[in-house]
């Protein structure tokens, strides 16, 4: 059996015999939608915070920025994902227990929603005037065309984006929180 000791930070999931990569959990379907979970000792979450401050000011826990006692966050850092990143929040969840939530930064989604939008109508009348001045017998209705051909592909591309991004912000997630253990043990 294994005997965990409580002097040394540990992941939740280091005690799991599946386990994962570098000891975090990798399920997609935490029951609180936590990206790892960071088991410390008595008062340990003082300590986290410090180390957190200390490894943004070296450069390596991009976008930290401190906690606020309204939320009950010790920190935040920030995991890149490919195209939209993510806020990762430290909360402590008891005594010895950090909880690293994920929240999409809202800001890239939302550009790329607008563009969506205000590209589609502009796009397609531009076009149907492009085809009638070049095109002397051309006499179709542009818009039933172009609308599906300009519509129809948003909500897959929107979709592989928001999963890419997820992954590979949880991925990098993970490389600064298994970064964090190493540096309070």
């Amino acid at each position: 059996m294994n005997s965990v000791d409580v002097a040394k930070p540990t992941l939740d999931a280091d005690r799991d015999p599946v386990g994962s990569q570098r000891g975090l959990a990798t399920s997609d379907t935490t029951p609180d939608g936590t990206w790892g979970v960071l088991s410390l000792p008595a008062g340990g979450g003082g300590r986290l915070g410090e180390v957190a401050r200390g490894l943004s000011k070296a450069g390596k826990l991009p976008g930290y920025r401190a906690g606020s006692g309204s939320t009950g966050d010790l920190f935040s850092f920030h995991g890149f994902g490919e195209p939209w990143d993510y806020e990762v929040r430290a909360v402590a969840a008891g005594d010895q227990r950090v909880e690293f939530r994920p929240q999409i930064i809202r800001k890239a989604p939302l550009i790329f929603a607008i563009i969506c939008i205000l590209s589609i109508w502009p796009g397609a009348w531009l076009t149907d005037s492009m085809l009638k001045a070049y095109f002397s017998g051309y006499s179709w209705n542009t818009y039933l065309w172009y609308l599906p051909l300009t519509i129809l592909p948003i909500p897959p591309l929107a979709w592989r984006m928001w999963t890419r991004s997820k992954a590979a912000a949880r991925e990098h997630a993970r490389d600064k929180i298994a970064m964090l253990r190493d540096a309070i043990g």
